[in-house]
């Protein structure tokens, strides 16, 4: 038996290493591309209501398997109905547009948001997502003399204006103009060099299972950079969002110190959350008491 030198074996240790390394960062690579994908079909079911399997295939230059392969995963997290020949949209899962969200629920969400801004001290940097619900909260914030906000939600910055005692900061990024915020690479570069007293968030989709869900990938970036740099974290909410998912998980139910929301009518979610230390925030409650 030959004897090997030690160089030799730390040499072809560190080949493996490094072959494991770009095996593990191709399948990174992979997985985002899925789930990109698989916003771009949703963005296809939003616009067309169904999608045909060999359109897809030809769309995104890849084998029918591989498209067959996306829709069994969408159709097992409730994203779309697989059908003959290819899928139809789930409404759960399609994203409705900003104007159309703004008017579900306002009272609800003026309520939420009433409570939302309660949490907040004088002089305090905040964080607002681009939510509907989070929104809600400016007519509010007004009444405070000096606050900091950060956000990527234009329509918040535009009605903050009028605060001339307000520090507002608009993130840049690529502008959604449909839902007026932005998002991207740019905006979570931004962000890093901030730090908030409380982020408010809003959520497409929370469940005990999946926790916090919402559609667009760039956007929750911003939102997990959002609850990186924050000291105290809320996700703001109506009930239809309750026992719902949508395409991607934002933050775990550990991330998120607060979900406030209109009314939990579900026991037993109410239960898992709060077994999971959430603490849960019901207006409606409130309101009764």
């Amino acid at each position: 038996m030959i004897a090997r030198s030690c160089e030799e074996i730390i040499s072809e240790t560190t080949i493996y290493v490094k072959i494991c390394k770009e095996e593990s960062k191709k399948k990174g690579e992979l997985d985002m591309l899925q789930a990109e994908r698989h916003q771009k079909i949703l963005e296809l079911l939003a616009s067309q209501q169904v999608v045909k399997t060999s359109e897809l295939s030809d769309y995104f230059n890849l084998s029918r398997q591989t498209i067959h392969n996306d829709i069994d995963v969408m159709e097992s997290k409730g994203l779309l109905q697989k059908v003959h020949g290819g899928a139809v949209a789930n409404k759960v899962a399609v994203e409705p547009e900003a104007h159309q969200r703004k008017q579900q629920f306002p009272q609800e969400k003026d309520a939420i948001a009433r409570q939302a801004v309660h949490l907040v001290k004088e002089g305090e940097t905040l964080f607002i997502d681009m939510g509907t619900t989070t929104a809600a909260m400016v007519p509010y914030l007004l009444a405070f003399n000096q606050l900091t906000i950060i956000t990527n939600n234009v329509q918040v910055a535009i009605e903050l204006r009028e605060k001339a005692a307000f520090t507002v900061i608009l993130l840049g990024g690529n502008l959604r103009a449909k839902e007026m915020s932005t998002s991207g690479p740019d905006t979570v570069q931004a962000l890093k060099k901030y730090y908030a007293d409380r982020c408010f968030l809003g959520a497409s989709g929370v469940s005990a299972k999946q926790a916090f869900t919402d559609y667009h990938l760039d956007e929750n970036q911003v939102r997990r950079q959002m609850i990186a740099n924050a000291g105290h974290r809320y996700v703001l909410c109506d009930h239809s969002k309750l026992n719902q998912h949508t395409l991607e998980q934002f933050a775990s139910l550990s991330d998120i110190e607060t979900l406030i929301v209109d009314a939990c009518p579900d026991e037993d979610l109410r239960a898992d959350l709060v077994d999971q230390g959430l603490e849960l925030i019901e207006t409606e409650a409130k309101t009764r008491a």
